[in-house]
């Protein structure tokens, strides 16, 4: 600390601030209404408003895990002619869909 910086701490502790008058709150929010208001402050506000809305519901439904749809049943037919077949004695059949090489 320098020099002012201690004159100006002794100077803070002997000063007392004066009372607050009880009409204080009554003349803040008459001099608050009747400040003019220009359109453009209106409209900044509210659309600042309409923002900060918007993000904290796409925050909202970016944090939901998706909704679980109903699983699609597929029944898949095939139909052979089966004439003169003779099946193979102990063998498998595995069906694989398309696109899942294993």
């Amino acid at each position: 600390m320098t020099d002012h910086d201690e004159e100006l701490q002794k100077l803070l502790r002997r000063w007392d601030a004066p009372p607050v008058s009880s009409n204080l709150d009554a003349r803040i929010s008459q001099a608050v209404s009747r400040a003019p208001r220009s359109r453009w402050r209106s409209f900044t506000i509210a659309a600042g408003v309409f923002l900060a809305l918007a993000g904290l519901a796409a925050m909202h439904l970016g944090s939901r895990p998706p909704r679980r749809t109903q699983v699609e049943t597929r029944v898949i037919e095939t139909r052979v002619d089966a004439t003169g077949f003779r099946p193979v004695p102990n063998g498998s059949i595995t069906v694989v869909e398309k696109g899942n090489n294993q």
